[in-house]
Order: C-alpha cells, then sequence, then structure tokens
C-alpha cells in the first residue's frame, strides 16, 4: 500500500550518499523524499531515516520514519504543532 500511495503522490525518493549500511539481510539509509502533496505545503523535501528487511530475496519488512526536524517542518506547513 505504501509504494501504490508513494506513485500516486508523485514521490521521488533519494539516497543521501554515503548513508547505505548493509548487515547481513538488514538494510539502513538516509533519504530525501519529494511529495506533490509537501510541495503544494511549500516543502520541497524532507528526510527520513528508512530500514528493510530482506529474507529468500523478498522484502519483508520496509520502515520509512520522518526525521525528527522533517516532522516539525511538515507540522509547521500544515498550521499545526504536535501533541
Amino acid at each position: 500500500m505504501w509504494y501504490e500511495q508513494s506513485v500516486a503522490n508523485g514521490d521521488r525518493v533519494e539516497v543521501e550518499d554515503g548513508t547505505l549500511a548493509i548487515d547481513g539481510n538488514q538494510a539502513t539509509y538516509v533519504v530525501h523524499i519529494a511529495s506533490d502533496p509537501w510541495r503544494k505545503l511549500g516543502l520541497e523535501t524532507l528526510e527520513a531515516n528508512s530500514e528493510f528487511v530482506v529474507i529468500d530475496g523478498r522484502i519483508m519488512t520496509h520502515v520509512v520514519m520522518l526525521t525528527p526536524e522533517s516532522v516539525r517542518e511538515l507540522l509547521s506547513a500544515r498550521g499545526t504543532t504536535s501533541a
């Protein structure tokens, strides 16, 4: 579902150079995400930490979590604050 929504939003994801780390079947990296809904709020890109686990050649888990700074930027652009 995440991938379908990402395509629908016109998301573009760029891995930050030098952040890819692989440990066995797990990979972690930092990404910069551009998304049409965020552009409408005046945000070019937001930064996220991402990790995925591959088992038997298939992605079993994929987690993308905005950094705290990016969450603050998004909340500010939306005119909301965190709880």
